[in-house]
């Protein structure tokens, strides 16, 4: 009768299979499967991986690995074999629950601790509302803090009347912000509009030698003054009806009209017409 050994070395070479053939597919070391096919067991590294080897080499030779495992097993060992698995699984069980215990209970205490630091929060606030005169349940101040907030506020809205009466006072007390509009222009006339004000003023100041001629009103009305005037000098009409002024070289005069400049910039002769508007 052929041995274990001797049965899967023939199987292999009738397959025409080397060691390094078996080796490749079963990844099991040459000199493991060298010893088996000795049946120099005591080579292997136990007998767990001796039935494991020897299985997954008939297997691969297509050899049936019952019999040769049984060829190989004592019924005591079998018996030594199950009792030897059945701690090893009961240790990797253990081992496998412990975590899982040990992280149950850490989060037991986490919550048990972050339960009593709520508790601890709500209690210093109760009482510290309490000696700030709140009810804190109710969110509601004391007797007599609503008493002084009620007065507070009285006070501020009698407060606050007497500065919007201020306020409007001073708004009545405000004049109007003086401005000069220019209006149109139709040929040499410059049409300007000076508003918010009852009262015109025109200031006029030379740089060169310049006629003019100024009107009360418009073209038509009184005249005031018809000359030239010299570099440097300086003339101010004032008049509630309005002013005309006729500029033969408009850019040797500098014009302003209350406190508003006038552009001059004009290479020909041109006549400025102010208009007051005192509603604005």
């Amino acid at each position: 009768m052929s041995s274990v050994g001797q049965t899967l070395r023939e199987a292999r070479e009738a397959k025409g299979l080397t060691l390094k053939d078996i080796q490749e597919s079963t990844k099991i070391q040459p000199h493991y499967l060298k010893a088996i096919e000795e049946d120099r067991f005591d080579r292997l590294p136990g007998h767990f991986y001796t039935r494991a080897f020897i299985r997954t080499y008939a297997e691969h030779v297509g050899i049936d690995p019952k019999p040769l495992l049984a060829e190989i097993t004592k019924p005591e060992e079998d018996e030594l074999e199950s009792v030897q698995e059945f701690q090893t699984l009961s240790r990797r069980a253990d081992r496998e629950r412990e975590p899982s215990f040990s992280l149950a209970k850490w989060f037991s205490r986490g919550l048990l601790i972050l339960f009593l630091v709520l508790v601890g929060t709500v209690i210093y606030t109760a009482v510290d509302g309490a000696n700030m005169g709140v009810d804190f349940f109710s969110g509601e101040n004391s007797e007599d803090e609503k008493q002084t907030n009620s007065e507070s506020s009285g006070e501020g809205v009698d407060d606050a009347g007497d500065d919007t009466q201020e306020e409007r006072e001073t708004e009545e007390n405000v004049e109007p912000a003086v401005t000069v509009e220019k209006t149109s222009e139709e040929g040499e006339n410059i049409y300007y509009t000076v508003n918010g004000t009852d009262e015109l003023t025109m200031d006029v100041k030379t740089s060169d030698r310049v006629w003019v001629e100024v009107r009360e009103g418009d073209s038509k009305g009184e005249v005031l003054t018809s000359e030239v005037l010299a570099e440097g000098d300086s003339q101010q009409f004032t008049s509630k009806n309005g002013l005309y002024i006729r500029v033969g070289n408009p850019p040797g005069l500098e014009l302003s009209v209350n406190d508003t400049d006038i552009a001059t910039d004009f290479k020909e002769p041109r006549n400025f017409i102010f208009e007051l508007n005192p509603s604005e």
